[in-house]
């Protein structure tokens, strides 16, 4: 919830860099002691940690994990220990991967995402670009949904729209595909994929994490699966946050992908511009999309609610809409929850990847020996419209999915939900 520069949910998982397969020279003794300082450190730290789970199934995880470690190499460990935090059940308490040393886990030039439930890749480096737009069937020649179903107990999530954003980036690490056939060497991984109707097969090699994929998107000079300035919320993923003006359709597009302050500009000074244009010129209608927006400082978000507030141009039914994705997270969904209770806004798109109310903030740790490092919650932030709104996710209004179809041919179809609603209603 607060500034992204601290250690962010997912960052540490993305910010992996290559080391060979070997063995650490930790040994058990050193592990134990790990095992024993992460559950004190969240015995006493979190908010709440029995909220989901019960204290019986916390307490002989532990103990398996204590007995298994002599027999268990550094990877299984280290899943172990992720899979122990994922089991609390909120997305701010996790283990991420190691990003460094010894321990580093092996990185794949690949960028998956979920269509439609289905695993494509969405970008590669330019000599796996026959991958690029394709289904994943089989890794290591076994079904896909094999590894999914074993890698997603191991995901810390709010809700399982969060697990489909983050699943796709825990793919991106060659020890995870350890938990299908106990591989123990971590240098290529094999992929079968549809090309057409046919099934192909290709080894792809790990090696140095070449890029940071908590960008919404992959790097330009990797092969994409669509180009990404012929969208509108694509074109620009990397600004924090921006306006543009539709003449054509009289409407302010405000796309907010990450709640800090530039240093060009401030989210405040930011808003009084925004709204100034708002109030200058021939505008109808407004759309703040938060579809790429995983967090960053809860108290940054003041600025816009109030404008938003006091605006009664576009702060009407049907004037005024909020697209919402997997990624609205944290300080996102802080905002996303007070859009829904202080404005008249219609959201639209996927359901948030938290809920309104929800455990956070990120208290972060570091194990003594592995150095390992991961976040506890250790606040409860209450969003939602009561103190017991028990909903998972704030479903939007109007749902809408974004098919592998509609990517690759730079369809959005959130914002053609959008223009489509309008041009029915007016």
């Amino acid at each position: 919830m607060k500034s992204l520069k601290k250690i962010s949910m997912v960052c540490l998982l993305l910010l992996g860099r290559y080391a060979s397969p070997q063995q650490s020279e930790l040994d058990a003794k050193a592990w134990s002691e790990d095992l024993k300082f992460l559950k004190e450190f969240a015995e006493q730290s979190h908010f709440n940690l029995f909220h989901t789970m019960e204290l019986d199934k916390w307490e002989n995880s532990i103990k398996d994990i204590l007995e298994n470690i002599p027999k268990m190499q550094d990877h299984e460990i280290v899943m172990s220990l992720m899979r122990l935090l994922a089991m609390v059940k909120d997305g701010h308490t996790v283990l991420y991967p190691p990003y460094e040393g010894e321990l580093a886990f092996h990185a794949l030039p690949l960028e998956f995402y979920f269509f439609d439930d289905l695993l494509y890749v969405r970008a590669a480096l330019p000599q796996y670009k026959n991958l690029v737009g394709k289904q994943i069937l089989k890794v290591a020649g076994e079904p896909i949904e094999e590894l999914l179903a074993k890698l997603e107990p191991h995901i810390s999530r709010d809700n399982k729209f969060q697990v489909q954003w983050i699943l796709p980036l825990a793919l991106q690490y060659a020890e995870v595909y350890g938990l299908l056939n106990n591989k123990t060497t971590f240098d290529a991984v094999e992929f079968t994929y549809l090309e057409g109707d046919t099934e192909q097969t290709i080894s792809v090699a790990s090696g140095p994490l070449q890029w940071n994929p908590m960008s919404p998107f992959a790097p330009p000079h990797w092969t994409q699966m669509a180009d990404a300035g012929n969208n509108l919320w694509t074109k620009n993923a990397a600004n924090f946050y921006w306006f543009e003006y539709l003449k054509e359709n009289k409407m302010v597009y405000f796309q907010f992908n990450n709640i800090l302050d530039k240093e060009e500009e401030s989210i405040a000074d930011f808003v009084e511009r925004l709204f100034g244009f708002i109030d200058n010129n021939d505008v109808e209608s407004m759309v703040i999309d938060l579809r790429l927006n995983n967090g960053g400082n809860n108290f940054l978000n003041k600025s816009l609610i109030h404008k938003l507030i006091c605006n009664q141009k576009v702060n009407q039914k049907d004037k005024l809409f909020v697209i919402t994705g997997r990624r609205t997270f944290s300080a996102a969904m802080n905002l996303a929850s007070d859009l829904e209770q202080e404005t008249h806004a219609i959201f639209v798109g996927e359901p948030t990847g938290s809920s309104p109310n929800f455990y956070g903030e990120e208290n972060n740790f570091q194990l003594p020996n592995s150095g390992l490092i991961g976040s506890i919650s250790s606040r409860y932030w209450q969003g939602g419209k009561t103190s017991d709104d028990d909903r998972k996710w704030i479903a939007p209004e109007l749902s809408v999915l974004l098919t592998a179809d509609d990517f690759r041919n730079g369809v959005d179809p959130s914002m053609k939900t959008i223009l489509e609603y309008l041009e029915n209603k007016y």
